[in-house]
């Protein structure tokens, strides 16, 4: 199956906003894909467009506590926005698996978040130029991208 330019290898999460696939590009690397629910009248243009504006928002923030939005677009019957791909659990699963954080993991990761908002309540996050119009061609490996190991990519 495939998300717009993207193959995808695997689902990676289900949540309220959609689904969640590791897909890979075109230059190899694989990434996260965040497939939107389609829970929006077609027709309803002015919704369309914010939603839009928004993924075209998303891919220009570089902040190291924000996951790295790279591309998004439409495709079907809906909206997807690509991610970098972290490896590991999530908070949730951790903390279901392993019970609460240790006091100072847990004092380290407010801290952190409340860097990240504080940041941007103050205007210092970075925002790149980066962002155009429209979906982006495919994206540039990065430090934070890997390599695939599917099959797939061989």
């Amino acid at each position: 199956m495939e998300i717009g330019p993207y193959e995808v290898v695997g689902e990676l999460g289900r949540g309220e906003m959609g689904v969640v696939y590791e897909v890979l590009a075109s230059d190899g690397y694989s990434y996260a894909l965040k497939r939107l629910r389609p829970e929006h009248d077609p027709d309803d243009e002015p919704r369309l467009r914010q939603i839009a504006e928004v993924i075209k928002a998303l891919t220009q923030i570089e902040h190291p506590g924000v996951v790295r939005s790279i591309d998004g677009g439409w495709h079907g019957d809906g909206f997807y926005l690509l991610l970098e791909l972290i490896e590991g659990p999530s908070l949730g699963d951790l903390l279901a698996s392993h019970g609460p954080l240790p006091a100072d993991d847990a004092a380290t990761l407010c801290a952190t978040l409340a860097r990240t908002l504080d940041d941007f309540q103050n205007g210092s996050a970075g925002v790149s130029p980066k962002a155009t119009p429209g979906p982006s061609p495919p994206p540039q490996p990065t430090p934070q991208a890997r390599p695939s190991t599917s099959p797939s990519a061989r």
